[in-house]
């Protein structure tokens, strides 16, 4: 019986909070802050697979050429190569009696997007071709998210005040914030540069264009309940 009256007197300190909010004067109001800015961060998926090549050449010596490419290259592959996936298809080929075909997938940060057309190309030439982007970034996502989220807020603040100023009221307290973000890229660059690369990279003078990655778009939307006093 006690715990019953515990949850009933709860209940109805939960309605009378919602009477309370929905009952004194108040204004809602939402802002947006967005903008464009240059990855910094773009990640090659490479996969090294036997039979792949044209000299069907062995998964450790295709790691072999792939490590002094990237070297050749300024890459510090202790750094900025990581080992994703070793993988050897042991059953399939032990019961058909066939030797074990291994595959081995590793990710590559670069920087920009002449570098990771360079990477594209140079690996061509060491008949890697199974390389495509597989992310873009920013690095400082982070701080510019509440760089955004900042703007958002003065925003929102600014335009109910003047709400309330236009109505002859005065802006109160803030009730009620919520805020969200995302961020959105076109594929489109990056499967541009793959295709153009992978088609020219065979010329051993190929050297990518300089151009860049489009731009990541950041958006924060904030929705704002204010008092009106």
């Amino acid at each position: 019986m006690k715990n019953i009256f515990l949850v009933m007197l709860m209940a109805c300190g939960s309605l009378f909070a919602q009477k309370n909010f929905i009952d004194q004067p108040f204004i809602t109001t939402s802002a947006i802050a967005d903008t464009l800015i240059m990855p910094d961060i773009i990640k090659l998926k490479i996969t090294l697979r036997e039979g792949d090549s044209r000299g069907k050449k062995a998964v450790e010596d295709m790691e072999r050429d792939m490590e002094t490419t990237l070297k050749a290259l300024g890459i510090d592959t202790k750094k900025d190569l990581t080992l994703g996936t070793l993988d050897s298809e042991y059953q399939r080929y032990f019961l058909s009696g066939q030797k074990i075909n291994k595959t081995k997938m590793y990710m590559l940060e670069v920087h920009d997007a002449v570098m990771a057309g360079k990477v594209i190309a140079a690996l061509e030439q060491q008949d890697i071709s199974n390389v495509h982007i597989d992310e873009k970034n920013y690095s400082k996502k982070e701080e510019l998210i509440m760089e955004l989220k900042l703007k958002a807020i003065k925003k929102a603040c600014k335009s109910a005040e003047l709400m309330a100023t236009s109505a002859g009221s005065k802006l109160g307290k803030a009730l009620f914030i919520t805020d969200k973000s995302f961020k959105s890229e076109s594929l489109y660059s990056g499967a541009l540069l793959e295709e153009v690369v992978i088609t020219k990279g065979r010329s051993s003078g190929y050297e990518p264009i300089p151009t860049e990655f489009e731009k990541l778009f950041f958006y924060v939307e904030v929705n704002t309940v204010f008092a009106l006093e």
